[in-house]
């Protein structure tokens, strides 16, 4: 929740800042937040996936997304 609440906060002084400097300043605060955020997404995801449905899905840069040989 910290990292949420000071990445909208950091957005909204990014959005309402009256010069440049304040606008970047706000940026890299909103910066840091949003690598909190990143870091926090895969923690996240495990524990919202049900265990049986961890695995499903053809693995990234599978055949589904390579063209058969001679079609282009």
């Amino acid at each position: 929740m910290l990292a949420t609440g000071g990445f909208t906060l950091s957005s909204l002084a990014a959005g309402l800042a009256p010069g440049l400097g304040a606008r970047v300043a706000a940026r890299v605060v909103q910066g840091a937040f949003a690598a909190v955020l990143f870091a926090l997404v895969p923690a996240v995801t495990v524990r919202a996936v049900r265990p049986e449905l961890a695995g499903v899905g053809p693995p990234p840069g599978s055949s589904t997304s390579t063209c058969p040989p001679g079609s282009w």
